[in-house]
């Protein structure tokens, strides 16, 4: 947990403790107005009830969700949320995958789509992408976008690009910035994220020194 002190008040970071055997990420950002943004989510299932009941506690309300990746751990409990509460999530950030690159990730004589519970998965995104839009906005986040979050700065540094075959190395990476303090955010990022990183970003830039 961090507190970040803006020009009056606080803004509370939070990794919020789900005890899920495999570990479920999910994130919280409360600025001083009491707006809630989230990072992931969890599995399905427990760590949607913890979800759930998080927000509820926190007004009941998502000014933003950011989902960093298409995997069960890390957007299980967003669509099963969104199932019957769409209504309180005004947007979502998200890596944009596409259906190309589960057709053709790792090796197509392993991982048929029909088998591929990645494919699935991200499919079923879709689903309550097209479910839901009329009243929730969703947003591709891309590298290089910033996203402000009152005083706050959210910088993007990685997101999904076809040329790198896994799921985990196309996770959103970015930093979360207030004057001297950063906190960088990684997703499930692999060697193969920070080649590319390395390469299109400055030795200078803040992620370096987060």
């Amino acid at each position: 947990e961090s507190s970040v002190e803006g020009e009056s008040a606080y803004y509370e970071i939070n990794q919020l403790p789900f005890p899920t055997f495999w570990g479920g990420e999910a994130y919280s950002v409360i600025t001083p107005e009491g707006d809630l943004y989230l990072i992931d989510g969890g599995f399905q299932g427990e760590d949607y009830e913890r979800i759930s009941s998080y927000i509820e506690e926190h007004g009941g309300k998502v000014k933003g969700w950011i989902l960093t990746h298409p995997h069960i751990d890390h957007i299980g409990a967003f669509l099963d949320f969104m199932k019957e509460n769409s209504h309180k999530v005004e947007k979502v950030y998200y890596s944009p995958f596409t259906k190309e690159f589960f057709e053709e990730e790792e090796d197509p004589d392993i991982y048929a789509v029909l088998n591929n519970p990645n494919a699935i998965l991200f499919y079923e995104f879709l689903e309550c992408m097209e479910n839901t839009k009329e009243q929730v906005e969703y947003i591709p986040m891309l590298t290089g976008d910033i996203l402000s979050i009152g005083d706050l700065q959210l910088e993007c540094f990685a997101s999904f690009t076809p040329d790198r075959h896994d799921v985990n190395a196309n996770s959103l990476v970015f930093t979360i910035s207030y004057e001297d303090f950063v906190l960088l955010l990684t997703g499930d990022m692999t060697e193969l994220t920070l080649e590319d990183m390395k390469e299109e970003i400055p030795e200078d830039a803040c992620c370096w020194d987060a």
